[in-house]
């Protein structure tokens, strides 16, 4: 990142390529230059250009911007940022899928104005709680009783909480990037049964 750009880089397991993108003037865009076949030569790239500060998450929960444009409206000032997951604890779901609690998530910001004060609606965003109460899993809908038929993608979305945050990544056909979070505790504990098999308990 820079103080008035910021670029993501998105390596997904369905792709054998990392895509990159940009956060500029509160937009998030396509980032111009070729598709990187890994992290490794995308992160290469973006030392070249100057971005010498590196994130490292789990996922990308939304993104967000101050821009007129967005539906946010903004004075002076404009700020965009990303929702990332810093850090996630795996737990083991019945049927061999797994969920992912977000035990820590932050905004990556970038400032049209850094001298300027940061606008309240980043303020009040960064004072909600994600890490320790949001939860996401990328292989069954969670958002339906349990196992639901539906695939991920189709989740109800009354339960899904960072659906509006997303939209940006939906508009350039790039929903798959982001998982859909939902809010609430989960608890999962794994047994054993008289024959010695392993088997799991979950809460939602």
């Amino acid at each position: 990142s820079s103080r008035d750009e910021l670029r993501i880089l998105a390596s997904l397991s369905a792709a054998n390529d990392t895509k990159c993108l940009g956060v500029e003037l509160g937009r998030l865009v396509s980032s111009p230059g070729p598709v990187f076949p890994d992290e490794a030569t995308a992160l290469s790239s973006l030392s070249r250009q100057g971005f010498v500060e590196v994130l490292r998450g789990n996922a990308l929960l939304g993104f967000a911007s101050t821009d007129r444009g967005t539906g946010v409206a903004s004075v002076g000032v404009v700020v965009a940022g990303v929702l990332v997951a810093t850090s996630v604890t795996r737990l083991r779901l019945p049927g061999g899928h797994a969920v992912q609690v977000v035990t820590d998530a932050q905004w990556v910001t970038a400032s049209s104005n850094w001298m300027a004060e940061e606008p309240e609606f980043f303020r009040t965003l960064k004072q909600f709680t994600v890490g320790g109460t949001h939860y996401y899993c990328e292989t069954v809908d969670l958002t339906r009783p349990f196992p639901s038929a539906s695939p991920v993608e189709d989740a109800d979305l009354e339960f899904v909480w960072n659906h509006f945050l997303t939209k940006p990544f939906r508009a350039m056909g790039l929903g798959a990037c982001c998982p859909k979070l939902l809010q609430g505790a989960v608890e999962c504990s794994e047994h054993i049964d008289a024959s010695g098999a392993r088997y799991a308990i979950a809460k939602l």
